[in-house]
């Protein structure tokens, strides 16, 4: 419940703080008094829109704080722990707004944002008045209304838990059928590719070992390449060999003429000639020790550049290769599997779709059972609240769309005057009308709402007498359950309450117009219902009239 309210220059109010007490509070004053800046900052502190002209004239802020005294069991605790949000069970929200247009929100101390704000506001308090019933006027609401009459939590939660299932499905199966879509028109460029790689077979450590054989075949090319000149110009005709020979010859003629040295020089030269054939031999031996068949620069080279063009094409490194004909496999195999996956997908989703539409027509079947009783009960709320021409239907629409809510279009619809169509609440029913209403629907449902403090901002409007009693028996039937706080004209209302606040307006010395609110005791309550009968000269006979007002509300 509202357990206290801190008011700071919003509009007549400087500084006020106000106690509220569980049960039924009145709020009664004079017309313009500003009963409505008690609402409206209240209104500020649960998440409603911040209009600067709350900000009281010549004052740069404006500030709210409310108290809320709340069970450990209540909704509030839940969304702040998800908010992370420290609280243990004790809530104070704090809000301020600057003539600038900033404004500053604090839960338990602890900056928020207007959304976090907005989450909990609406589980706190609920204002309902001539021009403030929102949630009649949104039929998006109606469900949760019926819901809660019917206390069918549980089927909710079951109905709840199967949409999420078919809904989680059904994105599973859509996405497989997208993903199976795109990987078939993959499949022949993947097939391609796999088809490429394992004709290459590219293996780990390839490239380093293909780029040594490369420089291995480079230099042995060179070493051939000199040992080959060298024997070149060692031998044959043209080369040292054939020198020598017919050096060797010439040498053998001139000894033919004169032998003293010849023999000598043959000799010598037959030494160089072994010698070279020595070498020859020996270079022989170089080259056949070089010569491998098995190896060519040829082949080295178009396998080294084969397995670049292979990692080009793919933007991967060479030795990489492996692993990405593994990959291409692995994505083959899987795409020849998702057919398998689809099929279970879809099993899967024709059973979440039965087990949804089952758990929704039995909660649909719930709702329409439990629908004409909350019709007849709130038909029998609205004849003593004036209302008994009308009648309250809760309509049913057809609809084919899934929600978590089940498969019901629920909206609640009023023929105010018999042998009318029955329509929108907001469309039918004056302000007053739908204030009653709502009082007639909170009798019903206060028990099972989640909502501790209910405001009902002049409920009694237009209606006085017998109708303004019945008013006031109810708003003490709903306090039974909920705090509730009535702005009120009726002094049957006000004499229904356990507590009473005046609102009252006043100018100050300084000529400066200000509201004030004041707890009222017994003698108090007494000459302000006495008013409320009256008018301003309070007579004997209202006073008289008051006190068996109260005496019989308090009986």
């Amino acid at each position: 419940m509202l357990k206290a309210l801190h008011i700071e220059n919003i509009v007549l109010i400087e500084k006020l703080s106000i106690s509220f007490q569980s049960g039924l509070c009145a709020l009664t004053g004079e017309t313009g008094a500003g009963k409505s800046i008690l609402l409206d900052s209240l209104g500020l502190a649960l998440g409603n829109r911040a209009d600067l002209g709350l900000i009281r004239k010549g004052a740069d802020k404006g500030q709210v704080i409310a108290e809320f005294d709340l069970p450990d069991n209540h909704e509030v605790w839940t969304i702040l722990d998800d908010l992370d949000l420290e609280h243990g069970y004790a809530l104070t929200i704090r809000r301020s707004l600057n003539k600038d247009g900033r404004s500053k929100i604090f839960i338990n101390d602890l900056a928020v944002s207007l959304n976090a704000l907005k989450q909990i506001g609406p589980l706190l308090a609920e204002i309902h008045g001539q021009f403030d019933t929102h949630g009649l006027f949104d039929p998006a609401t109606h469900i949760n209304y019926l819901d809660s009459y019917a206390e069918l939590h549980k089927q909710r939660e079951a109905v709840e838990g199967a949409y999420k299932d078919w809904k989680s499905t059904k994105k599973a199966l859509d996405q497989q059928k997208a993903a199976l879509a795109q990987a078939q028109e993959e499949e022949e460029y993947l097939t391609a590719c796999r088809e490429e790689l394992e004709k290459l077979a590219p293996e780990q450590g390839e490239e380093a070992d293909l780029t040594a054989k490369r420089n291995h075949l480079k230099n042995n090319a060179a070493m051939v390449d000199y040992a080959g000149t060298a024997q070149q110009e060692l031998s044959g005709d043209k080369g040292v060999e054939g020198g020598l020979r017919q050096a060797m010859r010439a040498l053998e003629r001139l000894g033919e003429k004169d032998d003293s040295k010849v023999p000598a020089l043959l000799e010598r030269l037959d030494n160089a000639y072994a010698m070279i054939e020595d070498v020859n031999h020996e270079i022989n031996d170089i080259l056949h020790d070089l010569y491998e068949p098995e190896l060519s620069v040829e082949a080295v080279d178009d396998r080294f550049f084969a397995l670049k063009a292979a990692a080009r094409k793919h933007q991967c490194a060479v030795d990489d290769l492996p692993d990405l004909l593994e990959k291409i496999t692995a994505q083959l195999e899987s795409i020849h599997q998702q057919g398998d996956q689809l099929s279970a997908l879809e099993n899967k989703l024709i059973r979440a779709e039965a087990f949804y539409l089952d758990k929704a027509g039995v909660l649909s079947a719930q709702r329409k059972k439990k629908a004409s009783q909350m019709s007849k009960d709130i038909g029998q709320e609205l004849t003593p609240l004036k209302l008994g021409r009308a009648q309250f239907i809760v309509h049913f629409a057809d609809t084919e769309t899934w929600s978590p809510y089940g498969l019901d279009d629920v909206s609640f619809r009023v023929s105010t005057n018999p042998g009318t169509d029955a329509g929108a609440l907001n469309k039918v029913a004056s302000g007053g009308e739908l204030a009653r209403m709502m009082l007639a629907i909170k009798v019903i449902l206060a028990k099972t709402s989640p909502v501790e403090t209910l405001i009902f901002d002049e409920v009694d409007t237009g209606i006085g007498g017998a109708t303004a009693d019945a008013v006031g028996e109810r708003l003490a039937r709903v306090s039974e359950n909920k705090q509730v706080l009535v702005v009120t004209h009726a002094p049957q209302v006000a004499a229904c309450a356990s507590t009473h606040l005046h609102v009252q307006k006043f100018i100050s010395a300084d000529n400066v117009t200000h509201t004030s609110i004041t707890p009222l005791g017994n003698t108090e309550r007494l000459e302000e219902i006495a008013r409320m009968l009256s008018g301003a000269e309070i007579t004997p006979e209202a006073r008289a009239a008051a006190n068996k007002l109260l005496d019989r509300h308090a009986a």
